[in-house]
Formats: structure tokens, C-alpha cells, sequence
């Protein structure tokens, strides 16, 4: 049959007439959907509310037996997302034993900044009113050197020597010395004395200037690529043995929102030393006790009181207002146990000195080589010590040490969430199942009630244009009068 455009798709007219016929129909067919949905819905106690056959006593009995259940829900509801929200942390600590441990890094500094025939030879030729003014150069130069400081050193069995040092500078203590720096000394396989490393250090306290208080030696252990504090470690004393035993401790923190920590960053401290040296500093004197600082114009003068009082001023300050330094989430520490004895003992000293009477029936039963690593070499030509060390002069000068560790364990804590997100949503999932029997489907029945308007009324609407609209339309209507309808008794 030939019919026009008008003729198929209708006029403007009567497609709104459709509409509004569609739209006042529209709330009757919601109200039966929902009914409809309750009756067959999984949740507890709507199915018996809509029910006609039971009595109205009755469904008002469960329609409130429902109310109380889903409030005490929403009470649930409201305390657990609040406890998630607060982002609490609990710690877990494991001991994990460990069959190889990569030995720490051991940076040892003398706690003398300048040898004093180094700055007698810099003030040499120049006025007498000439002061120490502070040189990269110099600081360099006339801080202990390892050659000089070094006597012995074995590890793990082996000698070790000034390759196996790295030389830095330090701006509290001047020239320090790391050992395994570089992290390529064989790992430690077990734990004790022998399986560490033993030095034997000279102080040079004949080096000593005026304006040190104390002669000896700061160590610091730390891990390969941190920043040591030797002026906050251990302190090993001329004339005294000492024993430090140490193990490694993991401390991982979670990140954002759980606390303030940031992924690969700097220690906390070295950042504040930074900041210290850096910013600090700078801002109040205008000047850097660290040669390497990148943001001073000079290295600040000690002889020059204006310094002196700023410097010391400038060590107390405001972390938060001063410095923008984060925690780390990973940090690796070395817990130390140390142990003082006096050393040597009166006839070791007498062996270390070359003066031990070997003509005895226990001398004699010594053996060579036990004399050989324990008769001390020369004192440095410029030590003004003479050419044999005394007991006088070892109890002075010299520091023994030893590090090893006191056991393989490795001690890690873990910050882990006190309540995390898959707490919340099982707790949640087992109230609201318990209290009113909902689960996941029950939102794909919501989904599908609240979709069935538009679904109504697509399906209307292509009906309306078409060329059998009245027939169409009764035909939905029967159809969903049908489909919604609530059985009755």
C-alpha cells in the first residue's frame, strides 16, 4: 500500500498525545513493578509485607520487624566505615633467619677535626694575626688520614687495607672513613667474632688540637648508599678493647593515608642533616660548615666569634619549619650492643711492643708467627714517639675494635592495616545478609526495578509511531498488566 511520510510515521501532534497518554499511565505501572519486586525479591520479610492474603496486623508487624532490622544495619554501617576511615596500623614482627648477611657499612671518623703540625704548617710564613680561615683544601688536608689512622685490619680472616676504605667528608668531625662502601666484601655466613672485622686504629691524640675536648674514635654502622652520623654512634676510647655486636632490623610503614611516609627517600636524619647544613645555616649566618654544600657562599669560620655564636645557635630549630624532609616506608638499621674492657693487658702490651722476654719456657713455646701479627710496626715518623711504641703510648693512642654480628637473624616489622578495605566489605556483606538477607543479586534486582520505566517506555514510544499503534498499545498494556500482576488468594 502507497501511503506518505505522514501517513507512516504520524504528525507532530499526535506523537505528543502519545507521550502525555504514555506519561499519565507511567506511575500505575511503576507502583505495580515495585510490588511486584518486593514479592519476589530475596530480602527478608518484604515479600510477606506485600502480600494481600495476610492481614494488615500482619505485614504491619514485618514491615516494622524490617525497619528495625536494616536501622541497626545502618548503625553497623556507619561505625565500621568509621573505623576504616580512621586508617589505623598494627605491627607485625618476624625474625626470619637468614643463611648469608651483606656486612654493614663501618664509617669511623677521629674526633680531632685538624692534625695540629697540618695547621702549624698552614699558619707557617703568613702574620701572627693570621686566622684558620676555613679552605675546602684544607679541610681535606689536614683531617687523620686512613694511612695514618689504620695499624690493622682483618676481615672475615683476610687483610684488608685503604682499598677497602672510602675517604668522606663529614662536616661535625672533618675526614672519615667508611668501610664497605661499596658493598663488595664478601657476605657474612655466620655470626661471631671471626666471621666480623677487627681493626686496630691510631687516634694520633700527639695530633690533637687545643680546642678537642676527647680523643677517640665516632664509628656509625649503617647500609650501603645512607648517611652515616658518626657524632650520634658508638665512641671508642684510646687504651680500651671494644666489642660490638650488632643485628639488622627491616621497619616497613605503609604509605598514604595510613601515615606520612614517602617510596624512596633519603633517611629521615640525613635529610634533617641537609636541611642543617643546607638551609639552616645558610639563612642565619650565611654561611656552611659542609664543603659540599651546594646553597652556601662560604665555608663558615670557627675563629670568627659572629660565626661560632650562629653556628651554635643555628643546631636548634624547628624541624617542620624549617626543612620539607619525609620518613621513608623502608628504612634498615643496625642495633649495636657495645662492650668496653681496658686493653691491652700488661704482657700483651710487652709482645705488642717487642719487649716481651721470649726467653722464658713460655716465651720460648710461642710461636714465630704469633709474633709477627702482634708486634706492632714503627709509630709514624712524624708521631714524635721515637721508633718503638710503649705501653704509655698504646694506652693514648690506640683503639681496638671488633664488629661482627651477634646472631643471623634478621628482625622485620611490618606496619600492616588494622582494618582494610576487604574487612569492610565482608563485615558489611555478612550484617546485611544476617539482618535483612540481602546480598549482591539483591542489587541487580534494584538495578532491573529501576530500569524498567525507560524499558516501559522505549518500548511504548517506538510503538506509538508505528503504523498499528493502537494495537500495539493494547497489546503492551495486557502484557504488562500480565506480567506485574500480584497474585491474590
Amino acid at each position: 500500500m502507497d501511503y506518505n511520510l505522514s501517513q507512516k510515521f504520524g504528525s507532530r501532534a499526535r506523537l505528543d498525545r502519545a507521550d502525555s497518554e504514555l506519561a499519565s499511565k507511567e506511575p500505575q505501572s511503576w507502583g505495580r513493578a515495585v510490588v511486584t519486586c518486593c514479592a519476589e525479591t530475596t530480602v527478608h520479610a518484604m515479600p510477606r509485607v506485600v502480600d494481600q492474603r495476610r492481614s494488615a496486623v500482619l505485614r504491619a508487624m514485618w514491615f516494622l520487624a524490617f525497619l528495625a532490622s536494616f536501622s541497626y544495619f545502618v548503625v553497623i554501617f556507619q561505625s565500621r566505615v568509621a573505623l576504616y576511615l580512621e586508617f589505623g596500623v598494627v605491627t607485625e614482627v618476624r625474625l626470619d633467619r637468614e643463611t648469608a648477611l651483606a656486612f654493614p657499612v663501618v664509617t669511623f671518623c677521629n674526633l680531632n677535626p685538624f692534625k695540629a703540625s697540618q695547621v702549624e704548617s698552614y699558619l707557617a710564613g703568613r702574620s701572627a694575626n693570621t686566622t684558620l680561615t676555613p679552605t675546602k683544601e684544607l679541610m681535606l688536608t689536614s683531617g687523620h688520614q686512613l694511612e695514618d689512622l689504620l695499624v690493622h685490619c682483618r676481615y672475615q680472616g683476610r687483610t684488608c687495607g685503604p682499598s677497602d676504605f672510602v675517604k668522606f667528608h663529614d662536616p661535625s668531625v672533618n675526614v672519615c672513613h667508611s668501610f664497605n662502601a661499596k658493598g663488595d666484601v664478601p657476605k657474612t655466613p655466620s655470626a661471631g667474632k671471626s666471621w666480623g672485622l677487627e681493626m686496630l686504629l691510631n687516634v694520633e691524640a700527639y695530633e690533637y688540637v687545643p680546642t678537642t675536648l676527647h680523643a677517640g674514635i665516632g664509628m656509625d654502622l649503617h647500609e650501603q648508599g645512607s648517611q652515616p652520623s658518626p657524632d650520634n654512634g658508638i665512641f671508642l676510647a684510646p687504651g680500651m678493647a671494644t666489642i660490638v655486636r650488632t643485628k639488622k632490623k627491616i621497619v616497613s610503614n605503609l604509605p598514604h593515608p595510613y601515615s606520612d611516609c614517602v617510596e624512596n627517600v633519603p633517611p629521615f636524619s640525613h635529610c634533617i642533616r641537609r636541611c642543617l647544613y643546607d638551609v639552616v645555616q645558610v639563612t642565619k649566618c650565611g654561611c656552611s660548615e659542609d664543603i659540599s654544600s651546594t646553597t652556601s657562599p662560604r665555608l663558615c669560620d670557627m675563629s670568627v666569634e659572629a660565626d661560632f655564636t650562629c653556628l651554635l645557635a643555628s643546631e636548634v630549630f624547628d624541624e617542620t619549619e624549617w626543612c620539607d624532609c619525609s620518613v621513608p616506608c623502608e628504612t634498615v638499621e643496625f642495633e649495636v650492643d657495645a662492650a668496653s674492657i681496658p686493653w691491652p693487658a700488661p704482657e700483651f702490651a710487652k709482645v705488642m711492643t717487642g719487649t716481651y722476654n721470649y726467653s722464658t719456657v713460655l716465651g720460648s713455646s710461642l710461636q714465630e708467627a704469633f709474633r709477627q701479627t702482634f708486634t706492632l710496626p714503627p709509630p709514624p715518623p712524624s708521631s714524635k714517639l721515637g721508633d718503638r711504641w710503649t705501653d704509655a703510648t698504646i694506652r693514648q693512642n690506640l683503639v681496638a675494635v671488633s664488629i661482627f654480628y651477634k646472631h643471623m637473624n634478621v628482625e622485620r616489622i611490618h606496619a600492616q592495616p588494622a582494618y582494610d578495605f576487604f574487612s569492610l566489605f565482608s563485615e558489611l556483606g555478612g550484617s546485611l545478609g544476617l539482618l535483612v538477607g540481602a546480598s549482591c543479586l539483591t542489587v541487580i534486582e534494584i538495578c532491573e526495578l529501576s530500569s524498567y520505566p525507560c524499558r516501559r517506555n522505549g518500548r511504548r514510544r517506538r510503538a506509538a509511531v508505528g503504523p498499528n499503534r493502537e494495537a500495539t498499545l493494547k497489546r503492551l498494556d495486557s502484557a504488562d498488566s500480565g506480567s506485574f500482576a500480584v497474585a491474590s488468594a
